[in-house]
């Protein structure tokens, strides 16, 4: 009889479950680049989080010095310095990070040594809510959208055809410019020239010249000393902006982009990075075209 009084009471009792939050990841910083620890078909190497491109990759010295076997998809076409070659696209490669296990088709390119194993563009962030600290340098991935409170607080949207996520920057109180989040862009707003020209930034600031390598040449810009941009509700002084000598940025991608890229929808014109970025928590979600900005603080 007792025995059945306690078995009434603990159906009638409520059931909480707690589910645990993701738990931060540490991430080093590389020039600017976010990397950190990931298991690619179980094998160890570094995961770079690239906001600026839009399909994730793999690093073709990576599967060679790890002697990697995975199903190809089928071949596509990337384009580099010695001109177009066809590369492999990967099927369904698994990616472990901080002990979840994602699937996600990888392109086959070159990213420097291969302790450099993927780069993680739009086509897999889109799935998740990332959370950035760069001040503590720790990393997090939201599988689940309801797991996380996030306050938009910065005009954010996805660039129609690439999926880019863009931001508007307001540029020392004079000018604002829809230009794209990139974590791979390792220096602060880079713009096209005609901004600078139709502000006079030239004749009413100092700059100085820098040479620049790129993907496939390389080439000088001007940075300006621009007082002071706007992200949100937050004021930052002192950001390099870069203007490149040449009249026009041909490819708005970060300095990896192998691909060829045709920017539709609004117009974009620039980049911001690490520079601009490193003073702040990033929280922001693809799907939803939605970004929280904010002052983060020393973890304990």
């Amino acid at each position: 009889m007792k025995k059945a009084i306690v078995f009434i009471l603990l159906l009638a009792c409520p059931i909480f479950v707690v589910v645990a939050e993701p738990s931060w990841q540490p991430f080093i910083l590389e020039k600017g680049l976010i990397k950190f620890k990931v298991y690619v078909e179980g094998v160890e190497g570094y995961a770079i989080v690239d906001t600026g491109r839009e399909r994730s990759s793999v690093n073709k010295a990576f599967i060679e010095d790890k002697k990697l076997s995975t199903d190809v998809l089928n071949y596509v076409k990337v384009s580099g310095i010695f001109g177009d070659k066809r590369r492999p696209r990967y099927k369904d490669v698994d990616i472990e990070i901080n002990g979840v296990t994602y699937q996600q088709n990888l392109y086959e390119v070159s990213f420097g040594p291969p302790r450099n194993a993927v780069m993680l563009g739009a086509d897999f962030l889109k799935n998740v809510v990332v959370d950035i600290d760069y001040r503590n340098q720790r990393i997090r991935f939201f599988s689940n959208r309801d797991e996380i409170d996030l306050v938009s607080n910065v005009p954010f949207t996805k660039q129609r055809e690439t999926g880019y996520p863009i931001i508007l920057v307001n540029l020392n109180d004079e000018d604002e410019r829809w230009v794209i989040l990139d974590t791979a862009h390792s220096g602060g707003v880079l713009l096209e020239k005609r901004v600078a020209t139709q502000n006079n930034w030239f004749e009413r600031f100092s700059s100085s010249s820098s040479l620049v390598m790129g993907v496939n040449s390389m080439g000088y810009h001007n940075v300006i000393d621009l007082p002071k941009i706007k992200l949100g509700p937050y004021e930052v002084e002192k950001v390099p902006v870069a203007v490149p000598e040449i009249n026009r940025l041909f490819r708005l991608t970060s300095q990896y982009e192998q691909e060829h890229s045709r920017i539709r929808g609004r117009r974009v014109e620039g980049l911001i990075g690490y520079e601009a970025l490193k003073h702040f928590r990033l929280l922001f979600d693809y799907r939803s075209g939605s970004i929280e900005l904010s002052q983060a603080q020393a973890s304990e």
